[in-house]
């Protein structure tokens, strides 16, 4: 311990000793710190802290897939669980859950929005968690007819009922009915996503027939002796019987078992947040690069101090500790710096979320876990940049040292081992730059992206149905047409629209037969995606009519069924000919699904999403009074003015029709766009930091080893200018090894770069993860950074003077 003592105040006197060089390796240690530890808190809040529920890596959720139709994930048919329920033997808890917004209405004032979790007994008891206040669901409480019951959140009860402890057994109305609150949830608890309260999920699996039934997310609990493999297994097997028993309804239909977090976040995100590990690591790994080329130069300067400690005894462990407990007092200081640069950027990157807050179990801090990664980058950045150097003091011959030759072969390796720490800097630079070009790229294409459709002056907002009040597909038609005008009424509104979904927001797919087309057999019909609009909704957007016309308020329920597609589904599937006329139909289980007459084709507005780059935009839309719409819709009004001022007047409109009924997501368009884009737009300018970072680092790397051997060559330099050599040749004599190192980080960068590229395609929008230009563009920044940066050290030797130069010998 007194050695341990000795050897950090050494290492505190050497930060006074070399000052400049202290304060540089502190803040580069300090950067590569602080930008790895920002990394390891967003992975460790998405991937590492897991899901607040007891023994949580035993629930799962039991997904549909169906290949043939490149459906990873879906619901599964009610009529398949209740074989599910009774083949299973792989799980002790198997249940259903949905998603259903609530709208909570008091005595006074309007009623609010919250979104809302369905759930079984079974899915409730799966998750495992109790209520703080109360009881959970429990037999009964989901059945058909039984007492309407719900469940607050935690916030929910703090913030609306003021944390009333007598709030079990209390009455409120939620969408419409009159439920009794049995229990409050823990704080942390808001399953599936964000959901503020519960209710049962009532089930009648026999109330519709096989094809016309619903379908419902599944979550479970494994048996203790069970592993998610051999879940999986039995997964197969049961739908594989499932398309044996019900090849109509279930051909291509498979199904899997999937860790429940991993199904919300989808396996792009896990592979993005371990790329974005990597690329933090490789920072961390270059600012340690740069710090051991620093202490390589320190060891030349104190080649004297160490003979003698030799001379005098010293062993060369005591010397190699030494040197290692000074860059560990170095590496605590820029720890130290890196933790507050990870507190400000993890302040950025919340704010930034707030646009689209993540799931509840995912928090983002500097916990007990993140706290031992940087002490664990400390120790580890400490010894990778201090190692070979202590090394390489430790080798002193005090003999020679102590006549001070410059000439030693010890010089020499040290350049050596410089040089090839820069080539593996300039290597990870160029992958990390390359990163940050292709996300720039992105970036750009977003900001530039021409929409077809306008997003100024539009307001949007959502209203939702409850079940109970609009039993029926014709009753939530009703409502929506007394709503529309209403809407057009308001003062300020140029024109309205309702529709399932907004243009850019992504909407779903499902199979069409095009006429005069034979399909073999189900998986053969092609998808496309589907808009159900009202009259007005292409208006409202000001999207042009490219062939035939719009919806109007004569297509109706009784009327001829039409709808109208996209160029898209025009180019694909009517080549070269007008498909105003032409007839489609959609492949749904009803048989007397009808024909749809083309009778319009319009512009494509996105309709797989905004950087869905992979995914097909053929679509088609159809009219609100001749589809079986959900219960919920978007409302979208053009305004003359401020959009957000007419709020309370379309908060009136849809009170005066029902006042149980609350209006949510209120926003602008372009607050819409920017909802769909901040995916891009945060990940992106985490990597963007990443190729700053790493271009400064590896400038500022070069710089410092071509400043050694400048150092380390002055005497060669001084006797080659004493015999006629020219400032130009001296220099290039310099550069020569920088553009040899060059050569060789830029090659193994490029290499590394189109292997690890393809991992960034989730983050990139319409970019190729191996565009030449951003190739290009990147090798000629980090050459020309990296030649600027040994041409200002190179030019010294043109100063040197020879005299002095030998003298000094």
């Amino acid at each position: 311990m007194t050695q341990l003592v000795t050897d950090v105040r050494s290492g505190l006197r050497m930060l006074l000793k070399y000052p400049m060089l202290s304060v540089v390796a502190i803040l580069t240690f300090g950067l590569g710190i602080g930008l790895s530890t920002t990394v390891f808190c967003v992975v460790n809040g998405g991937l590492f802290k897991g899901l607040p529920f007891p023994e949580a890596d035993r629930v799962v959720a039991v997904v549909g897939t169906n290949p043939s139709q490149n459906q990873p994930q879906q619901p599964i048919s009610v009529l398949d669980l209740v074989i599910w329920k009774a083949r299973q033997t792989a799980f002790e808890k198997f249940g259903e859950y949905w998603i259903a917004p609530m709208n909570l209405s008091a005595e006074e004032g309007r009623p609010e929005r919250f979104s809302g979790g369905l759930l079984t007994v079974g899915a409730f008891e799966a998750l495992g968690v109790r209520p703080i206040l109360g009881r959970g669901f429990q037999e009964g409480d989901d059945r058909v007819g039984a007492e309407p019951v719900v469940l607050l959140g935690y916030n929910l009860w703090r913030e609306r009922f003021g944390a009333a402890p007598g709030i079990v057994g209390a009455t409120i109305r939620a969408s419409g009915v009159q439920r009794t609150v049995i229990g409050v949830m823990p704080e942390k608890f808001a399953f599936p996503i964000r959901e503020a309260l519960w209710a049962p999920l009532a089930i009648e699996p026999n109330a519709k027939k096989r094809g016309e039934e619903p379908f419902y997310q599944v979550i479970a609990r494994l048996k203790p002796d069970v592993s998610i493999d051999a879940a999986k297994a039995q997964a197969a097997t049961i739908s594989g019987q499932l398309e044996t028993e019900f090849p109509q309804t279930n051909r291509g239909r498979r199904a899997d078992v999937l860790p429940y977090a991993r199904t919300i976040l989808g396996a792009e995100i896990y592979a993005l947040l371990y790329t974005m590990l990597g690329a933090g690591v490789g920072v961390l790994l270059i600012a340690c690069v740069n710090v051991s080329n620093l202490l390589v130069a320190r060891a030349s300067l104190r080649r004297r101090e160490v003979a003698v400690r030799m001379a005098l005894g010293a062993g060369r462990s005591r010397v190699v500790r030494q040197h290692l407990t000074e860059v560990l007092v170095l590496a605590t200081a820029g720890g130290a710096i890196g933790v507050v640069l990870s507190i400000f950027g993890m302040r950025w990157f919340v704010d930034a979320l707030s646009v689209n807050p993540p799931p509840f179990w995912i928090t983002f801090g500097l916990d007990v876990r993140v706290m031992l990664f940087v002490i664990g980058v400390i120790v580890i950045a400490s010894a990778f940049s201090g190692t070979l150097p202590a090394l390489h003091a430790a080798r002193v011959d005090a003999g020679v040292a102590l006549k001070d030759d410059n000439r030693s072969s010890t010089s020499a390796r040290l350049g050596r081992f410089s040089a090839g720490l820069v080539v593996a800097e300039l290597a990870v630079s160029c992958g990390l730059l390359i990163a940050a070009g292709l996300m720039i790229k992105s970036v750009v294409q977003l900001k530039t992206v021409d929409m077809p459709f306008t997003i100024e002056h539009i307001l949007t907002a959502r209203v939702d149905l409850p079940k109970p009040a609009y039993p029926d597909v014709a009753s939530s038609i009703r409502f929506f047409e007394q709503l529309l005008p209403r809407l057009r009424a308001v003062p300020g509104v140029e024109a309205a629209t309702l529709s399932d979904g907004l243009p850019a927001a992504g909407n779903g797919s499902i199979p069409v037969q095009i006429e005069g087309k034979a399909y073999a057999q189900q998986s053969d019909y092609p998808l496309a995606r589907e808009g159900i609009v009202t009259a007005g909704f292409f208006d409202t957007f000001e999207t042009k009519i490219l062939s035939g016309r719009e919806f109007t308020s004569a297509d109706t329920a009784t009327s001829q069924p039409v709808a109208i597609v996209n160029q898209s589904f025009a180019r694909v599937h009517f080549s070269g000919v007008d498909p105003v006329g032409h007839q489609m139909k959609r492949i749904r289980p009803n048989p007397n699904e009808p024909w749809l007459t083309i009778v319009g084709v319009v512009p494509d507005l996105i309709m797989e999403g905004i950087g869905n780059n992979n995914a097909s935009p053929v679509g088609y839309y159809i009219p609100i009074p001749q589809s079986d719409v959900a219960n919920g819709v978007r409302i979208a009004l053009r305004t003359r003015g401020d959009a957000g001022t007419l709020t309370p007047l379309v908060r009136s409109a849809v009170a005066e029709l029902d006042s149980d009924l609350a209006i949510y997501e209120v926003s602008t368009m372009q607050r819409v766009i920017e909802r769909q884009t901040w995916f891009y737009t945060v990940f992106g300018t985490f990597f963007m930091s990443f190729g700053v970072c790493a271009l400064f680092l590896a400038a500022a790397g070069l710089y410092g080893v071509m400043s050694f051997a400048v150092t380390q060559r002055t005497r060669e330099m001084g006797v080659r200018s004493a015999l006629g050599a020219q400032g130009t040749q001296l220099i290039m004599l310099i550069m020569r090894k920088s553009v040899v190192h060059l050569a060789i980080g830029l090659a193994l960068g490029l290499g590394l770069a189109l292997l690890a590229s393809g991992a960034l395609q989730p983050v990139l929008y319409h970019v190729n993860p191996r565009d030449a230009a951003v190739f290009a563009g990147v090798v000629i920044t980090l050459a020309a950074a990296s030649l600027l940066a040994s041409f200002v050290p190179a030019r010294r030797v043109t100063k040197i003077d020879p005299v002095l130069a030998l003298s000094a010998e």
